[in-house]
């Protein structure tokens, strides 16, 4: 993380509201009744995103999925009556163009039971939306202060590959759901 992510995320911390006391709660029994999923997607291939969401729509057949990508360069997913996918464009994050984009704005409000970060590497978009939102079960990635915006977070093998990571994840969060 370089000097300009740790600022914006110096005023993130500061400027955006403050989490609400986090209740104790019980991870997989809030897993299993959540239903509505905010998943944050890196900016890679459509191919891989495609078959990581149908993978985590076999672990939750009862969930309506919104996937959130940024960047321009983001193309669109196949349609799909399971998932919403949201593209805002932030070419340059930071907290001024966070709080100021209209796509991040319009969507801020919207009510979420898990918000899953796929993204293996620091992420102001992120961490923004962990701070804002108070979505009650945050998981994520181990990264730079990850511990400080999610209440679950997933390390995985040290020497695995983003696509590796993200389907070790999905692979621990089905333990959780499928075991009685």
């Amino acid at each position: 993380m370089n000097v300009g992510q740790r600022l914006n995320q110096h005023l993130i911390s500061l400027l955006v509201r403050p989490f609400a006391k986090n209740n104790p709660i019980e991870f997989r029994s809030s897993l299993r009744k959540s239903s509505r999923f905010l998943v944050l997607s890196p900016d890679r291939d459509t191919a891989s995103l495609e078959k990581t969401m149908d993978t985590i729509q076999t672990v939750f057949p009862r969930g309506n999925f919104t996937v959130l990508r940024s960047g321009p360069e983001a193309s669109q997913l196949r349609k799909s009556t399971a998932f919403t996918e949201v593209i805002v464009d932030l070419p340059r994050p930071s907290y001024w163009t966070l709080t100021r984009s209209p796509g991040v704005r319009a969507f801020i409000h919207r009510r979420f039971d898990v918000l899953m970060d796929l993204d293996t590497n620091a992420n102001l978009l992120g961490w923004y939306l962990c701070r804002a939102m108070r979505i009650p079960l945050r998981i994520g990635m181990a990264k730079t202060h990850s511990d400080t915006c999610y209440n679950m977070v997933y390390f995985g093998k040290p020497d695995a590959t983003g696509v590796q990571k993200v389907n070790g994840l999905v692979q621990f969060l089905k333990s959780f759901v499928s075991t009685p």
